[in-house]
C-alpha cells in the first residue's frame, strides 16, 4: 500500500487560530506569499469561527479539511471517485482513539450511499453500512434510519491517536474493500454500479480525527482543521485541542518548527522569517520564542528600550509581570503605536538581533515552538497564554525569548477594540501589503528592503 505520509526532515508549519474574516484576508496574503517564497512548508487553519458565516467563510477559502470534529455531521472534502473504470482507488491516512467514518454519496443515477465505519464500537470493529438515499446517509443522529450493517469485521485497537495510519479505499463495481495499516479492515460483496461518489468524512460522537488525503487539485499546503468543542469540553478552553493534536503527534512534527499566529496579525516581515526560523532552530534551550510583536505590551516596553519607540507616543511600561498594562488596555495608544509603524515600518529594523529572555507572562500573538517540544504539553485547563508562559516552561526546563530581529504586527487586543478605528487601521496595512507584496503576483514582490532605508 503506498503511503500519503510524507518524511518530515524539518518542516516550518504556520498555524493559526482563525475565524475573523475580514482580518484574516491581510494574513492570509502573507502567509501564501511566504509559502510561495519556500519560507514555511505548510499553512494549518484551525477553524475556530464563532459564527456560520465566518465558518462558511473558511470552508469555501480552505477546503483541504484535515480535521474532523466531535459532531454527526458528515463534512465534504471535494473529492470524487470515480467508479467508471473496472476498479478506483483512493488512499487515505487517520489518526483517531475511536470511530472514524467514510460516507461515500452516489452522484450518478440512482444507487447505494455507504457508510464505511473504521474503530466503531469502542475501537472494536470495522463496519459498512448501506443507505438507499444521501438524506439517509447523513441523517446521523436519526436512529430509525440507521441500517443493520452489511459488513462487520473485530479489529479491536485497529485506530490510534498517536500516528497517522494509512488507508486505502478500494471501489470495484461489485465490491467495497477498506484498508487500514496494512489490514484489511473490512470489505462487502455489493454491486455499485458505474458512476461517481463524492466522499464526506466524520469522527465519532467522543473523540475528534485527523485526516491526510491526496490533494483534489494542485496542493498549495494549506489545510484546514476543524476541531469543533465536544460537550465534555464546554466548560474548557476551545482551543486546547491544537494543543493536544501537536503533543500527540511529536513523531510525526518532532523536527518541524511550529509557527503559531492569531488570526489578526496584519503584517508579518517576511524578509527576516527565515531568520525567526533559523534562530529557533538553532537555541533548543527555548521552549517558546517570540517574534518582535508590534501591539504587545511586553515588545512594545522593548522596542521603546531599544530607541524604536519615541517618548512623545507615551510611555510603553513593561506591564506586571508580562499581563495586561496600559497598551493592552488602551485602544487610542495602539491606533498611535500602528500610525508610528505604518509611517515607517523599516525603523523597527534597529531593534537589532540579540535576543532578550523572558520568562514572565507574554501575548502569544506570534511565537515559535519545535514540534517535539509539544511533548511538554499537557491539558490546558484555563488559559493557553499563562500556562504556555509558565507551566510548559516549567515542565520542559527551559528558557523563553524574544527575538527583536523578525517584526509581526498584532492588529488588537478585544479590550483595545471596542475603541480603535479598526477599518482605517486595516486599510492602512492593506496599503502597506501592496507596496510589500505586489498588488498582483506574491512571489516576485519586493522585499522588506523597499520600506526600511534606516536599515540599509
Amino acid at each position: 500500500m503506498s503511503s500519503i505520509i510524507p518524511p518530515s526532515p524539518g518542516r516550518t508549519i504556520l498555524t493559526t487560530f482563525a475565524g475573523r474574516r475580514d482580518r484574516m484576508a491581510l494574513l492570509e496574503r502573507y502567509a501564501r506569499a511566504a509559502l510561495d517564497r519556500g519560507l514555511i512548508d505548510e499553512w494549518h487553519v484551525w477553524d475556530f469561527a464563532r459564527n456560520a458565516e465566518d465558518r462558511a467563510w473558511l470552508e469555501a477559502r480552505f477546503p483541504d479539511l484535515r480535521m474532523t470534529p466531535t459532531s454527526n455531521v458528515f463534512a465534504p472534502t471535494g473529492r470524487i471517485l470515480d467508479l467508471r473504470a473496472a476498479e478506483t482507488i483512493f488512499d487515505f491516512a487517520v489518526s483517531s482513539a475511536d470511530e472514524v467514518h467514510l460516507g461515500l454519496k452516489h452522484l450518478d443515477g440512482i444507487g447505494p450511499c455507504i457508510d464505511i465505519t473504521l474503530g466503531g464500537w469502542g475501537n472494536n470493529g470495522c463496519a459498512i453500512l448501506v443507505h438507499p438515499s444521501a438524506a439517509a446517509l447523513f441523517a446521523v443522529d436519526d436512529a430509525t434510519t440507521m441500517p443493520i450493517p452489511q459488513a462487520l469485521n473485530v479489529t479491536p485497537g485497529i485506530l490510534t491517536p498517536y500516528r497517522y495510519l494509512p488507508g486505502r479505499l478500494v471501489l470495484r463495481a461489485n465490491s467495497i474493500q477498506a484498508w487500514l495499516g496494512e489490514k484489511l479492515a473490512v470489505e462487502l460483496d455489493i454491486h455499485l454500479g458505474a458512476g461517481r461518489f463524492a466522499l464526506f468524512l466524520r469522527s465519532g460522537p467522543d473523540e475528534r480525527a485527523a485526516w491526510k488525503l491526496p490533494p483534489g487539485g494542485p496542493d498549495d499546503g494549506v489545510h484546514r482543521y476543524w476541531p469543533g468543542v465536544a460537550k465534555a469540553e464546554m466548560s474548557f478552553p476551545w482551543y486546547q485541542s491544537y494543543y493536544k493534536h501537536y503533543a500527540r503527534h511529536v513523531q510525526e512534527h518532532g523536527n518541524d518548527v511550529i509557527l503559531k499566529c492569531d488570526d489578526d496579525i496584519v503584517f508579518v516581515d517576511l524578509d527576516r522569517l527565515a531568520d525567526f526560523v533559523a534562530h529557533r532552530r538553532a537555541h533548543h534551550e527555548h521552549f517558546m520564542t517570540s517574534a518582535n510583536v508590534v501591539n504587545n505590551g511586553v515588545c512594545a516596553h522593548v522596542q521603546q528600550s531599544l530607541g524604536v519607540l519615541p517618548p512623545e507616543l507615551g510611555e510603553f511600561e513593561l506591564p506586571p509581570k508580562g499581563f495586561k498594562g496600559s497598551l493592552w488596555e488602551s485602544g487610542a495608544k495602539a491606533a498611535g503605536l500602528h500610525a508610528h509603524f505604518l509611517a515607517d515600518p523599516g525603523r523597527f529594523c534597529q531593534a537589532g538581533d540579540i535576543e532578550l529572555i523572558w520568562n514572565e507572562r507574554i501575548s502569544i500573538n506570534f511565537v515559535a515552538i519545535m514540534g517535539a517540544d509539544f511533548a511538554h504539553v499537557g491539558d490546558i485547563l484555563l488559559d493557553d497564554e499563562p500556562y504556555m508562559s509558565y507551566e510548559a516552561l516549567w515542565r520542559s526546563k527551559k528558557t523563553n525569548a524574544i527575538y527583536p530581529g523578525f517584526t509581526a504586527v498584532h492588529l488588537s487586543f478585544w479590550q483595545q477594540s471596542q475603541t480603535m478605528n479598526e477599518t482605517a487601521i486595516l486599510d492602512g496595512y492593506a496599503a502597506l501589503a501592496n507596496r510589500y507584496l505586489g498588488k498582483e503576483g506574491r512571489a516576485k514582490a519586493p522585499g522588506l528592503s523597499t520600506l526600511r532605508p534606516t536599515c540599509e
